[in-house]
């Protein structure tokens, strides 16, 4: 009967082990299908490296498209001379963003810098095609040497924006880390102490079965209570559990909601970006101008933060009469004084101010591209909703506007200085109530359209029909598709 009682007990015992056994094993296959599900497609794809010569191409292609189209004006435009610093933010962001795009790792320090130098070379270089001014460098080296300053503070300001550019976009929109969740070595430990508990409990009911049937029976009603335990802590487990996965859940709801404050939050510093650069160039300018006396030759009526109206599409035209004999010498001084160059406009119409426009609302549509689906959910790429980008690139258009619209809709208010006597002169107004609406209706409107125009052709250019299928192609999942048809 004891022998009897001992081999039930012992097969109880085998069972018990192989439960804990096959339990431990399905533990360790959800730790790693749950790795598997957190890891990012793109972490798990190869990064490629090196240097990106399309990031570098498209930046200078659209900085060389501006600059010949401001050449078709016989008088620069005011934009003329700080479209570069107004674009360099937005042609670093548009080069990582491009490179996001295509799975390069790095933030593309290289082409960002390369692509702010080309963006003022090539401004540098039309502003040279101008009649007039090869000569007054040349005879005139009072006004020849302002000048070359000039541009070389021009094309160390783009080079050294467009690399802030290309950093801050590469860590505003860098793939979110999912939160710390509950991790499986907790559980692993307890289970194994459970265990080792259970073998003890049954070694000592083993000895106490061959001394005695009384003590068979108390270890019986022993086993009793423990298996009711061990009932009791399943069910705390399991309660456990269950707060875990609600936990994970509201976890991943949070993760799905930050991405929409944070690209907020992101395109109020890209969009107040080129102010602060305006800003911060405009004090470099006066300093440098003043070391060199510059105003001894050519007198700042007006202060050089002017140059904001740079960012404006709409202004109030002023041409200036360039028949006489001093004709070049003016287009000249309008190619290197800033506070003057902005009194003169040879169309109500900028064309120029929309290359910064350009800049930001196509990188922005391509960041939202590529990161918005590995940003809320950690898996392949998927462009954030319609409304969601239209919106986005329609507050970064509002953004670019709005700070210079409302600086310069009061009026430009100069002052005469002649050795101690100081005069006010008469406000200028760049602006009118139609021209400042007409302002930030282009901004909206203009990167909206851009925004669409980008992610129309990258889906034209990237997704093809699947064979016997209606769901999109991507490059990103080739490899997949291939694996299926061999398997096939």
């Amino acid at each position: 009967m004891q022998q009897q009682d001992q081999s039930e007990r012992l097969d109880t015992v085998e069972m018990k082990e192989q439960t804990l056994a096959d339990k431990a094993e399905q533990t360790s296959l959800d730790e790693i299908e749950e790795n598997a599900s957190e890891t990012p497609i793109g972490q798990l794809q190869l990064r490629r490296q090196g240097f990106d010569w399309p990031a570098l191409i498209a930046a200078l292609a659209i900085a060389a498209f501006f600059a010949v189209t401001a050449r078709m004006n016989s008088q620069p435009a005011p934009s003329f001379i700080p479209a570069a610093i107004f674009s360099a933010t937005g042609c670093g962001l548009l080069v990582t963003a491009i490179r996001k795009l295509r799975g390069w790792s790095g933030v593309g320090l290289r082409e960002a810098g390369l692509a702010g130098f080309g963006m003022a070379l090539f401004q540098f270089a039309i502003a040279l095609t101008y009649p007039g001014v090869l000569t007054n460098i040349a005879e005139l080296p009072e006004d020849g040497h302002p000048f070359l300053v000039t541009w070389g503070l021009t094309a160390l300001f783009a080079v050294v924006l467009s690399l802030a550019g290309a950093a801050i976009g590469h860590l505003a929109f860098a793939p979110l880390r999912p939160l710390p969740g509950r991790t499986k070595e907790q559980e692993g430990e307890d289970e194994a102490g459970n265990e080792s508990e259970t073998n003890q409990e049954t070694e000592v009911s083993a000895e106490r079965m061959e001394e005695s049937e009384d003590s068979q029976n108390e270890e019986e009603a022993q086993d009793e209570t423990t298996e009711a335990g061990e009932i009791e802590e399943t069910a705390d487990e399991d309660e456990e559990e269950d707060e875990d996965e609600s936990a994970q859940i509201a976890t991943a709801s949070a993760q799905l909601r930050n991405p929409l404050i944070n690209y907020t939050i992101t395109i109020v510093l890209l969009g107040l970006l080129p102010m602060m650069a305006g800003y911060v160039f405009a004090a470099t300018y006066d300093f440098i101008m003043g070391a060199m006396n510059v105003d001894k030759i050519s007198p700042a009526l007006y202060p050089t933060l002017s140059l904001l109206s740079g960012l404006l599409p709409w202004r109030l035209a002023a041409p200036i009469n360039l028949s006489g004999a001093s004709g070049s010498f003016i287009v000249f001084t309008l190619l290197w004084r800033i506070p003057d160059s902005v009194l003169g406009n040879p169309s109500l119409f900028d064309v120029q101010a929309l290359e910064a426009l350009v800049f930001n609302a196509s990188a922005l549509a391509f960041l939202l591209i590529a990161m918005y689906k590995s940003d809320s959910t950690g898996s392949k790429q998927q462009a954030a909703p319609w409304g969601l980008f239209l919106l986005l690139e329609s507050l970064l258009g509002l953004l670019l506007i709005l700070p210079a619209n409302l600086w310069l809709l009061r009026g430009l208010e100069g002052i005469l200085q002649l050795q101690n006597l100081l005069a006010a002169l008469p406000p200028i107004q760049l602006l009118n109530p139609a021209t400042f609406i007409l302002n930030l209706v282009t901004g909206v409107l203009f990167c909206a359209l851009v925004g669409v125009i980008v992610r129309r052709q990258y889906h034209m250019w990237n997704f093809q029909p699947r064979m016997g299928g209606d769901e999109p192609l991507t490059s990103q999942a080739q490899p997949e598709n291939r694996m299926d048809a061999k398997s096939e």
